[in-house]
Parts: C-alpha cells; structure tokens; sequence
C-alpha cells in the first residue's frame, strides 16, 4: 500500500508528471491536492500502526535489484515493441519498420550497457 501511496504523492509533483511520451494532467485543483495529501497521510500514519501493533518488519529493496526489475521490464516491452509483434495492429512500411528495429536494437544496447553496470 505504501509504494501505491507513494505513486500517488509522485504524480502529485511537477517533477514526475512529464517525460518525453508521459504525462499526467493536472485536473485536481489545490484544494483537491490538500486533502488527498491529508488523507494519503493518515493512511500511512495507519499503515505505520498496524506495523508497530503486529511487529512488522520492514522491506529493504536493494537499488541494484530493483533497477534490475525495472530493465526486464523494458526488455520486455521493447520485444513487444518489433515490427513482428506490431503487425497484430497493422503494417508497417519496409522504412518505418526498418527505423523501429534500428532504434529498438539501439535502446536495447543502452539497456546491456546499464546491466554491465550493474552485475
């Protein structure tokens, strides 16, 4: 519940609402925000409660195995991203599906440099 919480507060900010294909509208007015906030915060102050009450402990997510999931997710949308795999939805021309393997290959090379980083 928390990272879901947390996701929430993220798309909340300025910083984590627009990358080059994403973006969240802003629909929700200031007032809006203030008492979603108050309620995202008694709910984590709930969470916290029910952690102390039952002795919970924990989770330590290491950064390395988390970037570690998060690029098996890119590999995996970048397979679903080849002219193979994008024919279901149509045909591509011969230039076009020649751009997308070359720049798919490409982020997928950018994707072994990170992993050489990190194992």
């Amino acid at each position: 519940m928390e990272t879901k919480l947390s996701q929430i507060i993220q798309g909340f900010s300025s910083e984590a609402s627009k990358t080059t294909l994403y973006s969240i509208k802003r629909d929700i007015n200031h007032d809006q925000l203030l008492q979603t906030s108050k309620i995202i915060s008694s709910m984590l102050i709930e969470i916290s409660a029910l952690k102390e009450k039952y002795t919970l402990k924990g989770e330590e997510h290491s950064e390395k195995v988390f970037a570690r999931r998060v690029m098996i997710e890119l590999e995996l949308l970048l397979d679903d991203l080849m002219p193979e795999r994008l024919r279901a939805y149509g045909d591509l021309d011969s230039l076009d599906e020649k751009y997308m393997i070359e720049k798919i290959n490409r982020l997928k090379s950018m994707i072994d440099a990170i992993w050489a980083i990190l194992c």
